[in-house]
């Protein structure tokens, strides 16, 4: 009867098995998952074979586990500058927005002076028609008082000036406020090129 071959293995490479004694405070500190047989291999070869060779073992772990620290480090950082660039964007539209509505204050008031009477009576009526709010009970006393005349507010740079003293603010889901919207940008397109001019 024959059985399996014996297998053969190179001149010093033949396994060979040894018991090693540790306290369960020294077991307790090997993570699981760790390959102990190697571990110790690997010691040995650092210490008592070829120095070359154990710190190549060593060193090679070392580059893995840098690998493996530096993908974390860029995936955070791809992370971070994702949200940041999310975060420019929301406050770029959110500007947008805010200038959208003074230029619809810009249009109110002018309106207003022209006929010498506010022309808008009703806040909520701005809020849901337009998307926008102000102070209108300042505008009209300061429109019937002369207070506030054609000149004062004749351009946009100046109608933002006043943005602060009538609150004008900007609080979104007006009726027609998309339409109204693109005509602002429009306007801000023209207006931006007449400034680089």
């Amino acid at each position: 009867m024959v059985g399996r071959p014996k297998k053969k293995y190179e001149p010093g490479k033949i396994l060979v098995n040894f018991h090693i004694s540790l306290t369960e405070e020294i077991r307790n500190l090997i993570p699981e998952g760790v390959n102990f047989s190697e571990e110790i291999r690997n010691y040995i070869l650092f210490k008592y074979g070829d120095p070359k060779k154990g710190e190549l073992v060593e060193l090679k772990k070392q580059r893995d586990k840098l690998s493996t620290e530096l993908a974390i480090v860029n995936s955070k950082i791809a992370q971070i500058e994702k949200e940041l660039e999310e975060q420019e964007k929301l406050q770029t539209y959110m500007k947008m927005k805010q200038l959208y509505a003074i230029w619809k204050f810009w249009n109110i008031a002018i309106e207003s002076i022209k006929r010498g009477m506010i022309v808008y009576l009703d806040p909520d009526k701005l809020e849901s028609v337009f998307g926008i709010t102000l102070d209108l009970d300042r505008l009209k006393k300061d429109i019937e008082t002369r207070e506030l005349k054609s000149y004062d507010i004749d351009t946009f740079e100046k109608a933002i000036n006043f943005a602060e003293t009538y609150d004008v603010k900007y609080l979104g889901n007006g009726s027609i406020e998309n339409e109204e919207y693109q005509k602002f940008l429009k306007f801000f397109e023209n207006y931006k090129k007449e400034a680089r001019a």
